[in-house]
Parts: C-alpha cells; structure tokens; sequence
C-alpha cells in the first residue's frame, strides 16, 4: 500500500519514473492482458465476418480512450535523457492496451450466451491455411450457415480429407453476441 502512495504522490508532482511505469505494467496491464487472453487457452470461436467485425469495433473504440490514458501517464512522467521520449511511449502503450481489451470481446461472447449446443456446418464453401509463429498451421474451413459464412478449425487429418462440397460441421455454442464457440483448442493437438 505504502508503494501506491509513492506512486500516487509522484504521479500529483508529475514525477513518475521507470520503476513506476514498470509496476505499473506488472499490476495493471500484465493482469489485463492475462484476462484478454486466457479464454484463447479455453475456447475456440468461429472464423467469420461478425466475430471479427465485433472485434475490430471493440479495438477501435478502445483505441480513444488508450491513446487518452496513455498520454495522461506520460504527462505525469519525468523522463531521463537517456529513456524512450513521449511521442514512442504513446503508441506503444496505445497498442497494447488497445489490443488487450480486445481480447475480451470473445470472453463476453460466451459469458452472455445461452449456451446452447447447435450443430453447425453445411457443404464446405473454401478451404484455407493459416500459420503464425505462435499458433502454427491453422486448417480453417467455411460452411455457410445461419445465413452466412462461418469458419472453424480441423485437424491436418480431417482438412487434407476434405474436398469442396463436402458436409462438414461440428457441435458449437451460440454466444451472447450472436457468433459460435466451442470448449476446445485446436492448438493444443
């Protein structure tokens, strides 16, 4: 407690210092990026236009008050000569911040749901490959369903045996936003 005072009086006097910032991202921003990612572990949403549409809308309006937040905590920051300058620290901290509250988006999507169990799939409509360095390969199939294109994970196995036209679904969870998820990790395998 005695820490957080330090910080508060520094912060009045506009004095604040790297080791503030430090705590700073070790108590607040580390614990927000935990909460914004911890249902990638968990669950698997569907690869469509509206998940990523609610995504894009939450990062956009969470970019403001970022961009607010992070130039109120540089404003009350006394740089060295030698440390990042203002103007670098504002996007960096915009970005992550932003980003983070992003992930939430998923994590309300299937707070809110019903969670009731519907079969989604159809006759398959594209077939893509995704990898990054921290996923790996990605087999995404989309299905149009429920009016529109809607995309979900298969193992390499199951992708290579799947042509174009062929039935494929899985059993997902409508969430409260209106786009599916499901319990399991494709990564993970």
């Amino acid at each position: 407690m005695s820490k957080l005072k330090g910080i508060w009086r520094r912060y009045k006097d506009r004095q604040l210092t790297q080791e503030d910032h430090n705590y700073f991202f070790w108590f607040f921003i580390f614990p927000l990026g935990v909460g914004g990612v911890a249902q990638y572990c968990l669950y698997t949403s569907e690869w469509s236009d509206l998940s990523m549409r609610y995504f894009m809308q939450f990062f956009t309006f969470s970019i403001i008050p970022s961009f607010l937040l992070s130039f109120h905590i540089a404003s009350h920051t006394r740089f060295k000569e030698k440390t990042m300058p203002k103007w670098l620290m504002l996007p960096a901290y915009t970005a992550v911040i932003s980003y983070l509250i992003a992930g939430y988006v998923d994590t309300i999507n299937i707070l809110t749901g019903d969670g009731q169990i519907v079969w989604v799939g159809g006759p398959v409509i594209k077939k893509n490959i995704n990898s990054s360095r921290w996923t790996g390969m990605q087999h995404v199939v989309y299905v149009n369903f429920d009016g529109r294109r809607i995309g979900f994970l298969l193992s390499a196995n199951e992708y290579t045996a799947t042509e174009l036209g062929d039935v494929r679904g899985r059993e997902m969870i409508k969430g409260g936003l209106g786009y599916y998820y499901y319990r399991e990790r494709m990564i993970w395998r």
